[in-house]
């Protein structure tokens, strides 16, 4: 994937959208999202209720910032 070919998004708005980039909690180390899957609401909840609580994460840094990376 090109870096163009992507974009961030807000957290909130990324429902339905291809997400662009792993993000794995750690631990356990085991991805909640794979790049080119399709964000989910169920997923989301969990993966917000997780930075809520300061669970760490190995792609941190758009997700810190409310974000994640999406396909266009």
């Amino acid at each position: 994937m090109v870096e163009h070919d992507v974009k961030l998004c807000s957290m909130e708005a990324s429902v339905g959208e291809i997400i662009a980039e792993n993000i794995v909690p750690y631990p356990p180390g085991i991805p909640l999202f794979i790049a080119g899957e399709t964000i989910d609401a169920k997923r989301l909840r969990y993966l917000l209720e997780w930075v809520d609580h300061g669970g760490k994460l190995q792609n941190e840094e758009h997700v810190r910032n409310g974000q994640v990376l999406v396909r266009k």
